[in-house]
């Protein structure tokens, strides 16, 4: 196992503890190397496309998943579900149109509504309504509802079942909002991680 730092700055010390098993038939192929690509944007507006990962000329692999946090309070963004009315794409292989695009933020997640439902169902986890829920692959590690209406979402997926492999690269982007769907002023914070694998 060999951890690599890819950025220019210095890491903080790294402590690591490493459970293996060997003998396990190798079912998932292309998985010889586990990458990440993250940052967080600030005062991302309506419509703004941004990339989240831009792998090229890569050995075969398979994206993991995807985790964002999208915050609507720093920026003010009002209303502030409008941002998740943007959409997540996969292009594979350089394709100039996405393989795959999910009809809003939340439904990527395998929900609906703006998350609408998760407080009812699961159960809220303070006098807020912050929450939390888990679907297995999919869920929202932390929401959190200010001033009468949720404005923060912390979701997650990762691709087990529902696999997407790629031979020479994989793209992935995220649109901020959609002004023909919901317009909205004000801007969203977003910290975002992806895990894909390469052989």
């Amino acid at each position: 196992i060999e951890l690599v730092n890819g950025s220019s700055t210095t890491s903080s010390t790294v402590w690591a503890t490493f459970v293996y098993q060997t003998g396990v038939a190798n079912t998932w192929p292309n998985t010889r190397k586990l990458r990440t690509a993250s940052g967080t944007l600030t005062n991302q507006t309506v419509n703004t496309v941004e990339t989240l990962l831009n792998a090229t000329a890569t050995n075969p692999g398979r994206m993991l998943g995807l985790y964002l946090a999208i915050d609507s309070f720093p920026n003010t963004a009002n209303p502030p579900a409008a941002p998740l009315e943007g959409t997540v794409k996969f292009y594979v292989d350089g394709a100039g149109a996405p393989n795959f695009e999910s009809s809003g933020t939340e439904d990527y997640f395998n929900w609906s509504n703006y998350f609408e439902g998760t407080s009812t169902l699961y159960g809220s986890t303070s006098t807020t309504g912050n929450y939390s829920y888990d679907q297995g692959y999919s869920g929202i590690q932390f929401s959190t509802a200010g001033a009468g209406s949720v404005q923060t979402w912390n979701a997650y997926r990762f691709h087990i079942m529902d696999q997407v492999l790629f031979t020479s690269g994989l793209k992935v982007t995220w649109d901020c909002g959609n002004s023909t769907r919901v317009n909205f002023t004000g801007g969203v914070r977003l910290a975002y991680i992806v895990w894909y694998y390469t052989q």
